[in-house]
């Protein structure tokens, strides 16, 4: 093995136990950025326009939560996809209802002509934050969080909202191969 120098001599020693994983509940967050992905697509090629939300707990125990180095790379466990698409616009207005409750601002009437999603950084949104379950890589279920429904960030601090119930994953019944068309019963191979 080679010497690994002074980034080794400046490291932390750590014994990979100082995890403490976020629980779900309401949480007062900063947005950190929101990325607009206007030509963003679902899997049969439908328009699915989405803002692309990365937050951090700002308040509490928790505040700073997603601020170390692997919140940095891993964005993708603190963000949130707030979609515009026609059918999803009441969703969208509530969202920007609660940043503008949050802040004072008006993102809500700002929707009508365009909205400057790089002026979402620094502003303050209630999340509620539930579990979900999901398929590993190993086919085992696992749960993670996930940013379920954003609110006023007042009443996430008054404790004004419900904590949603574990969403299970959607386990298709098993494939059952079914009888051709032709089949008459008494032709079996066995």
């Amino acid at each position: 093995m080679r010497g690994l120098g002074l980034d080794y001599q400046r490291a932390e020693a750590s014994s990979g136990t100082d995890f403490v994983r976020l629980p779900a509940g309401g949480y007062v967050c900063r947005i950190i950025s929101a990325t607009d992905h206007p030509d963003a697509k679902d899997k049969d090629g439908n328009l699915k326009p989405y803002l692309d939300i990365v937050y951090d707990i700002a308040e509490g125990e928790h505040a700073g939560y997603y601020s170390d180095e692997w919140g940095g790379k891993n964005l993708w466990a603190h963000s949130v996809r707030w979609y515009y698409t026609t059918a999803a616009l009441g969703a969208f207005k509530g969202n920007m209802r609660a940043v503008d409750e949050s802040n004072g601002t008006s993102f809500e009437t700002s929707a009508l002509t365009g909205i400057d999603e790089r002026k979402l950084a620094g502003c303050l949104v209630g999340m509620i934050i539930g579990e979900e379950e999901y398929e590993g890589n190993d086919g085992s279920i696992k749960t993670r969080l996930r940013a379920r429904y954003a609110r006023p960030a007042q009443q996430i601090r008054e404790g004004r909202f419900k904590q949603p119930e574990l969403k299970k994953l959607d386990v298709a019944d098993p494939i059952v191969p079914s009888k051709p068309d032709n089949f008459d019963g008494d032709d079996l191979p066995f």
